[in-house]
């Protein structure tokens, strides 16, 4: 009985890992501070749904929820400025599949023009960084 208790405990593990996924890289600690804060009101605006005050709860909790979105993209944006920054910027190959990986994130939408995004439909691609003439 030992030695199928033995085969079970090396084949299949008991229970996983704390968080099977890696870390993001642009996840901080005041991203996560806000994020707990924002499912707490969460819970606290659910629970007092009926209650009276239940209006001034679920404004905190949106607003929790804006400063939570507002770091995040924040964090996402400095720390993209920091990859091409550390990237040779006289190697173009390399800005331009940065910038090519940058434009893919981006839903059917490339690139910013005269304030507007430009939609995939309407590009004419003449130069380097793809810009519409």
């Amino acid at each position: 009985m030992k030695r199928v208790t033995y085969a079970c405990d090396a084949s299949m593990p008991r229970k996983r890992g704390i968080n099977p996924r890696p870390s993001v890289h642009w996840w901080n600690d005041y991203i996560s501070v806000l994020r707990k804060e924002c499912h707490k009101k969460r819970r606290i605006s659910q629970r007092n749904y009926q209650r009276p005050n239940s209006v001034e709860l679920i404004a905190e909790y949106k607003k929790a929820c804006r400063e939570l979105n507002k770091a995040i993209k924040e964090s996402k944006r400095r720390c993209w400025k920091e990859l091409i920054y550390e990237v040779d910027m006289f190697n173009k190959y390399e800005v331009a599949c940065l910038t090519n990986i940058n434009n893919a994130v981006k839903r059917e939408r490339i690139g910013v023009t005269d304030n507007y995004y430009v939609k995939r439909s309407n590009i004419h691609v003449t130069g380097f960084f793809g810009r519409k003439d």
